[in-house]
């Protein structure tokens, strides 16, 4: 072992980004090539806020082994339902060493509504993988920004 933190997956690139909702309504998630995580939310009435920290190699592997072990890296969307512009929706963008995907799909909130698609299985990874990527980006702006001691 080498002792340094390089993440055990190579040394690509990596960009992450989550989008939930609407124009006037959402969450975000960006973890950006240079370990930053971004967090935006926005909620009636005009309200946004914002918020940002910077990972460490560790945390960043963590989010490539969710990716990783999800599959969404070859899922592929042809046969998904385009979201409607007046509906929620669902975006995953991630870029890994020479593979840039990017999914678009109406926001599904539970896999009884999934298993109605046409195709029931990918929109099933794509949704467990959302919902990974969403609740670890989601603790980890919840531990950092976390106001009250522990």
């Amino acid at each position: 072992m080498s002792g340094d933190n390089s993440d055990t997956d190579g040394d690509g690139e990596f960009y992450l980004r989550y989008f939930q909702g609407t124009q006037s309504n959402f969450i975000e998630f960006e973890l950006t090539p240079s370990y930053q995580l971004r967090y935006a939310n926005s909620s009636p009435p005009s309200q946004l806020i914002r918020r940002s920290c910077t990972l460490s190699n560790t945390t960043v592997s963590e989010f490539k082994r969710i990716v990783r072990e999800s599959g969404v890296m070859e899922l592929d969307d042809s046969r998904w339902p385009p979201p409607s512009p007046t509906s929620s929706r669902a975006e995953l963008e991630i870029k890994h060493r020479n593979v840039h995907i990017s999914f678009n799909s109406p926001f599904l909130t539970s896999l009884s509504a999934i298993g109605k698609m046409e195709d029931p299985e990918g929109l099933g990874i794509f949704f467990d993988g959302c919902t990974e990527v969403k609740g670890f980006a989601g603790s980890l702006i919840r531990g950092h920004f976390n106001k009250r001691p522990i």
